[in-house]
Formats: structure tokens, C-alpha cells, sequence
């Protein structure tokens, strides 16, 4: 995987991982006053949307090049 390619995955991932926290703490899911909390949410939302990301990635990489 191309150094460009990782990091436009980590970026859109983390941006998105964002979003969801700040939503779920707005909706009172999580409460983001406690550090701890806060970081183990981040982590595993992170974790599940990289996963979302690289197989979407993946999958219209695979769409990409059956049709050439």
C-alpha cells in the first residue's frame, strides 16, 4: 500500500471516528469528561471504522480494475 494511500485511510477514518464520538457523547452514550472513557471509546470506534474504510477501499479497488 502506497505511504499516500494509509494516510488518506487514517485520515477519513479518524475524522469520521470523531463525528460518531462527539455524536454519541451528545445523544449521552458515552460521557467524554472522563479521559479514560474517552480514549478506550476512541480506540475501538477507530479500530471498527478503519475496518469499514479499508474493505470499502478495497472493494471499489476490486470494482476498479474488473472493469478495465
Amino acid at each position: 500500500m502506497k505511504k499516500t494511500n494509509w494516510f488518506l485511510y487514517v485520515f477519513i477514518t479518524a475524522l469520521i471516528s470523531f463525528v460518531i464520538q462527539a455524536f454519541l457523547n451528545s445523544v449521552g452514550v458515552i460521557n467524554m469528561d472522563n479521559i479514560w472513557v474517552d480514549l478506550i471509546s476512541w480506540i475501538g470506534i477507530f479500530f471498527v471504522v478503519f475496518i469499514a474504510v479499508e474493505l470499502s477501499f478495497n472493494t471499489i479497488h476490486k470494482m476498479k480494475h474488473r472493469t478495465e
